[in-house]
C-alpha cells in the first residue's frame, strides 16, 4: 500500500524526482519520471504457483552424455564430453563443472548442477568436512593424500544436503 507520494524537484538539475514510500514494506523509491511515465500503483495478487523444476536449487546446465553416467558423480567437461572427473587426472583438473542430478544413459541428456543445494536420500554426509574430488567422480570427506590435485566440490549443510561449490583446484603433484 502506497502510503505516500512526494514530487521532489532537484534545485540544480530542476527534474523532478518522485518520491514514493510504502509502508507495507518500509520502502522508498526514487522514481526520475520521464515522457510517459507512470507512477506504480498497488501490488496486485499473488500469481499462480509455477510449474516444479529439477531437484536443487541453484544453476545447472544440460549436456549430452556419450556414454553411461551415474547420478551424484562430479564430472568435468573433456573435449565437450561430459566425463567423471578423477583427482588423479591433473588434465581436468580446471575442466570440473559441477555434479550430476541424475543418471543418464549414452546419447541421452544429462542434468549438471554447478552451483546451489542438491538433495540425496541415500547421502549420509558429515556437515563438520568439505566434500573433496576422489576418483572416478566421486566425492569424499577425508583428504585425499594420493592425489594429483585437490579440489572442493561443495559442503554438506545437512546429511543428506550439499551445497555445490567447485573451488580452485590445488595442483599438488
Amino acid at each position: 500500500m502506497i502510503d505516500n507520494v512526494i514530487v521532489v524537484v532537484n534545485e540544480q538539475e530542476t527534474i523532478p524526482t518522485v518520491v514514493i514510500n510504502d509502508k507495507s514494506t518500509n520502502e522508498t523509491v526514487f522514481v526520475p519520471p520521464t515522457y510517459g511515465s507512470a507512477i506504480p500503483g498497488p501490488r496486485g495478487p499473488k500469481g499462480e504457483k509455477g510449474d516444479i523444476g529439477l531437484p536443487g536449487a541453484g544453476n545447472s546446465v544440460v549436456v549430452l552424455a556419450e556414454s553411461l553416467i551415474g547420478g551424484g558423480r562430479v564430472i568435468a567437461i573433456e573435449n565437450e564430453i561430459p566425463i567423471y572427473a578423477s583427482n588423479n587426472n591433473k588434465a581436468i583438473a580446471k575442466k570440473v563443472i559441477g555434479i550430476s542430478l541424475g543418471a543418464a544413459e549414452a546419447n541421452a541428456e544429462l542434468t549438471i548442477q554447478t552451483t546451489g543445494l542438491m538433495t540425496d536420500p541415500s547421502w549420509n554426509w558429515n556437515v563438520e568436512k568439505p566434500l573433496f574430488l576422489g576418483t572416478n567422480g566421486l566425492m569424499v570427506q577425508d583428504y585425499p593424500s594420493d592425489a594429483d590435485f585437490l579440489l572442493i566440490v561443495g559442503e554438506p549443510v545437512s546429511n543428506d544436503t550439499i551445497k555445490v561449490n567447485i573451488e580452485t583446484p590445488i595442483i599438488i603433484k
